[in-house]
């Protein structure tokens, strides 16, 4: 749980075609001219690679496959940036949602008082060396019962329209693949936001940017999933 002014938790190119030499004709003789050159393609990791520095921007109801991202062995993490006025406390967690979208496992849901799911296809890292906490997906691991990851933000007795900005990142190693950005402005008096989701399809994964707010607590959106709230 965090309180503070500003509150941090903490996507195949071929290669480019040769360049072609000039056509202006030239009055050095033939003889003496150097024969016509051109530039070599780029290779294609170089390319990937650049590639990579510039993150995909996310709308609210997209839906891409994470392969398409560059997600390509399931691992990747998703963390959330949000500013918001002083005593405004957020939570940062992730719900493991069966096919028919409930929490039938506790187990999988995963905060910063549950830090892991049981054989560690998501953990929760809280904040730490200035950076904020993050969700580290293994998504080869999550068992077959397991159909949605839905990342949520929970305000502590405050509402999600009192966030004056905020981004979403999904990333590998570091990298930023995605980014979906978020505005108070387009939040209600709701004091759940259900920021994305990560979702089985056969043969992939998917990510949904949602944006999503919830009228109840945190509590009370379990209780929508099903699940059993002390």
């Amino acid at each position: 749980m965090v309180g503070s002014d500003e509150v941090v938790w903490a996507v195949d190119w071929e290669g480019v075609p040769a360049s072609e030499p000039g056509s202006a004709q030239s009055n050095v003789p033939a003889s003496l001219s150097a024969p016509p050159t051109s530039h070599p393609p780029v290779p294609a990791a170089t390319v990937q690679s650049n590639r990579e520095l510039v993150a995909q921007e996310l709308v609210p109801g997209q839906h891409l496959k994470l392969t398409d991202l560059g997600v390509t062995d399931g691992v990747c993490q998703v963390s959330v940036q949000i500013t918001a006025p002083a005593g405004v406390e957020l939570d940062l967690c992730c719900a493991g949602l069966d096919g028919k979208d409930c929490l039938s496992d506790d187990r999988y849901f995963v905060f910063y008082n549950h830090l892991a799911s049981p054989e560690g296809a998501i953990t929760f890292q809280p904040p730490a060396d200035g950076q904020g906490a993050m969700l580290q997906f293994a998504l080869e691991k999550i068992p077959e019962t397991i159909a949605r990851l839905v990342v949520i933000s929970a305000s502590v007795g405050n509402a999600m329209q009192k966030i004056s900005t905020g981004s979403v990142q999904l990333g590998i190693a570091g990298n930023s693949l995605a980014v979906f950005r978020l505005g108070g402005q387009e939040l209600g008096p709701e004091k759940t936001l259900l920021i994305l989701e990560i979702y089985r399809k056969p043969g992939d994964w998917k990510i949904a940017a949602l944006g999503e707010s919830f009228s109840g607590g945190l509590g009370a959106l379990l209780q929508h999933f099903g699940a059993n709230v002390d």
